[in-house]
Formats: structure tokens, sequence, C-alpha cells
């Protein structure tokens, strides 16, 4: 809990959003009532809850922050592929209750799952103990928590815990991006999906966390397919990054969103990353 406190101490985020954060309902460790709770202290006018491929949340998010007087923007994070390439999308203000785009989301995570037990098969054959405990454990959060998402995040925290790495950046460089250990067929929707049922859904969608190597190519064919925007605004951004894609976004009409990313306790706590003032007046004003 000492995490939790010293995140109450930090500085406020009166008036603005963090369009960008993750609750137990995917790979975060805030359960949602904690997420809304740190979002009013900080004095966030808006929060987006962004879980990986599910908006199981939304109903309690939406009640416990009418409460607190934050308003809850319904996002999910999506993996999407374009050219044989992963990228990240942000969708926000769609209907959670939409039939279709849950269905294809319970679909990715139906592969996520199947591909998160792959990789602890994986990792249990190149000697790490301790695994099979947490595959039933998985399995049995599943069966309680149908709409919950987990990833590779998660199997990095399984792993620290059983104190096989000493941080989850150690469990990503010395496993999780090994092919032998991921590489691993999975359900991947395309950008094109993407952007189309989250619009028809009555959303708008943003580039999440866009590198840098990929922005100048793929960037003019996202907004060709109707991508409303780009998350300039993120922890691990250097100024003159922000400063390109800011202006790259204004180039093409698109709007600009940020947040945090985070995950729990350190230092992307809920507002650390924001946007305010006109990008946050053109974000509200493109979801209505």
């Amino acid at each position: 809990m000492t995490a939790l406190f010293s995140s109450l101490a930090r500085p406020k985020a009166h008036g603005r959003a963090d369009l960008h954060m993750h609750s137990t309902s995917s790979d975060g460790k805030y359960s949602v009532r904690e997420l809304v709770d740190l979002c009013a202290r900080a004095g966030l006018l808006v929060m987006a809850v962004t879980d990986h491929d599910t908006l199981g949340y939304f109903g309690e998010l939406s009640d416990l922050a009418q409460a607190r007087g934050v308003r809850a923007i319904c996002g999910v994070e999506i993996t999407a592929n374009i050219h044989q390439k992963d990228i990240h999308i942000l969708a926000y203000g769609l209907d959670n209750q939409n039939h279709e785009i849950n269905l294809r989301l319970e679909e990715v995570r139906r592969s996520r799952f199947e591909r998160f037990l792959s990789i602890l098969d994986r990792l249990e054959a190149k000697g790490l103990s301790g695994l099979t405990a947490h595959r039933h454990e998985a399995v049995d959060t599943l069966k309680r928590h149908p709409g919950m998402a987990l990833g590779r995040r998660n199997i990095a925290e399984i792993l620290v815990s059983l104190k096989h790495v000493s941080s989850l950046r150690n469990a990503f460089d010395r496993y999780l991006k090994d092919p032998a250990v991921v590489g691993i067929p999975k359900e991947n929707l395309s950008a094109t999906e993407v952007i189309r049922l989250v619009r028809d859904s009555g959303g708008i969608t943003s580039w999440a966390h866009p590198p840098e190597n990929m922005v100048p190519s793929l960037l003019p064919e996202l907004a060709s397919m109707g991508m409303t925007g780009l998350e300039a605004e993120y922890p691990d951004f250097r100024n003159s990054w922000t400063r390109k894609l800011r202006a790259m976004a204004s180039d093409l009409g698109l709007l600009v969103t940020g947040g945090s990313d985070c995950h729990g306790p350190g230092a992307r706590w809920p507002g650390s990353t924001s946007i305010g003032g006109k990008d946050l007046e053109t974000f509200l004003e493109a979801l209505s």
C-alpha cells in the first residue's frame, strides 16, 4: 500500500484527462475502483481505462467515476496488424454493449489465452519451475471472469513472483522476446477491421505509443483508413518526438491523445501524463 499512498501525494492534474490506463481486467495491478480513486484525487476531469481486448470493466467504471465527479470514457486497447506489423490502437467512446465488437474481442481474448498457456508450457519445458500452479490459477480466473484478458505482462509478473527474473523488463528481455518462447500464432485483427468496428460502434481511434520507425510510412495510410487520432503525449517520449507527432497530427487533421499507460504502482501514476486545454476540448467534441 505504500506505493498507493505515495501516489496520492503527487502533483495534481486538474481539468485534464488521462486516456490510457489498465486495470485488473487485463494486465494492470489496480482495480477499477482504485483507478477511479486515484484519478479523482489527482483532479482529473476525464479518465479512460483502456484494458486489452475487453470492455467488461466499463459498467463498474461508469458508476464509480460518476459518483466521484470524473467523466469516464469507454475505451479499449486492441493489437492490430498492418503490413505484417503489429500496432496498438486505442478506441474511445464506443458502445460497450455492441454485439459485433464484443464478439470479435472475445475471439481475440480466447486466442490470447491459448497463447498464454502455450508460453507457460514452453517456459516449463525450458526448466522453469512453479508454472503449473499458475496455469491452473489462470484457467480458474478465466472461468470466474470470462471478460478478462491475459497476456505477456501477466506472464512476466508470474516470473517475477517465482524469482526466475528480477523485474518485468528482465522477464521480457530474457524470455518474452524470444521467438522460441513467444513465436506462437495469435488472433490479430487487421487495422482496417479495428477502425471499422470502432467506427460502427460509435467510437473513435488513436494510434497508441507510435514507434518512430513506423510512423512515417504508416501514419498517412492509417489516417486514410479513418484513424481519428494519434497518441502524442506518452511517458516514454522525448519532447522532440512529441513535437513531431503533434505536427504530423496537425498536418493530417488528427486529434491528439495521451495518457500515462498506468499498469500499477510506479512512475506512471494516473495523471502523470495527460492532455488538457484545446486537445481535450477537441477530443470530447470528436466523441460527440
